[in-house]
């Protein structure tokens, strides 16, 4: 099919394959952008209207097709669940069902926890202040996460929490550019939610960090911050964050904030003439590590922590 023609549109998807059965290959393969592909589709984001749109016909077999062109906008069962509780969508006129998924973006770019666990949001919240960020596209935006082929598996501990908002498994890339190492990374789909910590983070459109966020760290949050940002020092038995993208003004509220939060010191440091860090004294890297240890996600990521595998 690729080699023959290209399927630009959902109507064409509809009309020319079977969509019941590259349901079927989606559940055991679950990598929409190799079906896109085996199928001449032109992008995966219309494979995965259709798919969604073939899910739902099988939840509302009654309900007519114009309608289900819009709830296709929800790419997982749990979202589709929560909305259809608050709203009858037998009931509604395709009209009132439009307006009523503007109003769920509304709202859920305003109220994360209403689609998110807290285990989702205390791990976005740490990787933000990290190495994660959140890109904007059009009105919403995606959340991209990238590591070090060394840190694999915490790349893919990630993706297992976040797999509900994509659609493709991590990808590894090789050294190219600034990065002088294999990198593995996934990235969501568009999504109203990643709105609010878009809002959070980019507030004056760079990364920033404020008293608002740091009062948002829990012990998980901590402890992926730590994975993401931080290196132990064999030789001084110590904590140092790779904080260089912050002010001085926000190293100095981070200092701040984990002696009066967690009780633990840290110097503000400067170095290259240009870049500030934070580093734990020796006393205080182990109070820190014995607040997040239990949290580090996987077991080759405790080199964070002193703790070789």
């Amino acid at each position: 099919m690729a080699d023959d023609y290209t399927i630009d549109s959902l109507e064409e998807v509809r009309r020319i394959l079977d969509v019941d059965y590259i349901a079927q290959e989606a559940n055991k393969r679950g990598d929409l952008k190799q079906l896109t592909g085996k199928y001449g589709i032109r992008n995966h984001s219309i494979l995965a209207r259709a798919l969604n749109e073939h899910r739902l016909s099988k939840s509302f077999p009654h309900l007519q097709r114009s309608k289900l062109q819009h709830l296709a906008f929800f790419k997982n069962i749990k979202e589709l669940t929560i909305f259809c509780k608050l709203y009858d969508v037998r009931k509604l006129e395709v009209r009132q069902l439009r307006k009523a998924i503007l109003e769920w973006k509304s709202i859920i770019s305003k109220n994360p926890m209403l689609l998110l666990t807290q285990q989702q949001h205390e791990v976005l919240i740490g990787m933000l202040l990290g190495d994660g960020n959140i890109r904007l596209r059009d009105q919403n935006s995606l959340f991209r996460a990238e590591h070090s082929e060394k840190q694999k598996n915490y790349v893919y501990w990630t993706y297992s929490l976040f797999k509900e908002f994509t659609t493709s498994e991590p990808t590894i890339s090789f050294p190219k550019g600034h990065h002088k190492y294999s990198m593995y990374s996934f990235t969501t789909f568009v999504h109203p939610v990643f709105n609010y910590y878009r809002n959070l983070f980019y507030q004056t459109g760079r990364k920033a960090v404020t008293k608002e966020i740091l009062d948002m760290l829990t012990p998980r949050s901590l402890a992926v911050w730590v994975c993401d940002d931080g290196s132990y020092s064999n030789s001084g038995k110590q904590i140092i964050m790779c904080t260089n993208s912050f002010t001085l003004e926000e190293h100095k509220l981070m200092q701040e904030y984990f002696k009066e939060k967690w009780g633990v010191n840290c110097s503000v440091r400067f170095r290259d003439g240009k870049y500030h860090y934070l580093s734990f004294y020796k006393k205080d890297t182990q109070k820190l590590i014995s607040i997040i240890k239990e949290f580090i996600p996987t077991q080759d990521m405790n080199y964070k922590i002193g703790e070789l595998k």
